[in-house]
């Protein structure tokens, strides 16, 4: 028994423990964390694509031409009331007789095209895609009817522009700083020239229950008030990129306080916005 004892005291030790626990700890260098972002390049303007499909400008339109067609039916879109509406406007357009309210939204199709016109052509590639003229053209008696197939189907606008690229028109016209003064003093006027601040005075409930009684009513109505909400919110959409394409900043806090002010709020930005560099 103490040769068995004193072979054990005698052997070497080993240790029991996982080779895991009992091997050295190689700590690695940990990394500092960091994201990592993406950046877009510019897209070079002789690779630029003739045209994208951009289903934010699609959707709205489907649904605008979907509408119309469900609306018409065997009936028609236009119904004799409609058409008195028309005629009325033809016949005395300083006070056609109808609410007061759909007759300022029925005036802002004027002004409407000349104030894209403005947002969109600075944006344009020369040579690229679908022309915009056409289409701002149709859209003073189609609205986005006519400008839906363009902005759903046109070439990536531009990330930078000077003046040198900029075409005649939009260098002498929709740049000129009287163009979006004009424009702002014009949409300011129409809800006189249309007695909406007598018809809210007169009867405040009646003029905004009058209005609601007559998109029920009419399908002109209807879609003429639909159509312009998508030619405001185009404006706004574009105003943003405007902002961006002048100043190399964010412009989406500039776009987002025109949305308050419809079309108003577009104007005033197109008189006070900053010009377009030199270099």
């Amino acid at each position: 028994m103490a040769n068995a004892v004193q072979a054990f005291q005698m052997a070497p030790f080993r240790s029991i423990a996982p080779r895991s626990l009992s091997s050295p700890v190689i700590r690695q260098p940990v990394e500092p964390f960091c994201l990592k972002v993406r950046v877009v390049p510019e897209i070079d303007a002789d690779n630029a694509p003739s045209s994208v499909l951009n289903p934010i400008a699609a959707v709205p339109w489907v649904l605008l031409v979907s509408l119309v067609i469900y609306l018409s039916g065997d009936q028609g879109l236009m119904s004799a009331s409609d058409q008195a509406m028309i005629e009325g406007i033809l016949s005395d357009p300083t006070n056609p007789g109808f609410n007061e309210l759909f007759y300022m939204i029925f005036n802002f199709f004027v002004p409407m095209p000349m104030i894209l016109a403005a947002l969109v052509l600075p944006q344009g590639r020369p040579g690229k895609g679908l022309p915009a003229g056409p289409f701002l053209f149709l859209s003073s008696f189609f609205g986005y009817f006519a400008l839906g197939p363009y902005f759903s189907f046109r070439a990536p606008p531009r990330d930078s522009v000077t003046q040198s690229e900029l075409s005649w028109f939009t260098a002498k016209v929709t740049e000129n700083r009287i163009n979006g003064l004009s424009l702002a003093a014009a949409v300011a006027a129409i809800p006189f020239l249309s007695h909406v601040p007598e018809a809210y005075q007169a009867d405040a409930s009646g003029l905004w229950q009058g209005f609601l009684d007559l998109l029920a009513s009419s399908k002109f109505a209807l879609v003429s008030s639909l159509d312009l909400t998508c030619l405001h919110l185009t404006a706004v959409a574009l105003t943003a990129r405007d902002y961006r394409l002048r100043t190399g900043k964010d412009g989406t806090l500039i776009a987002a306080s025109t949305l308050l002010l419809p079309l108003l709020g577009s104007s005033i930005y197109l008189a006070l916005r900053p010009s377009i560099p030199d270099e």
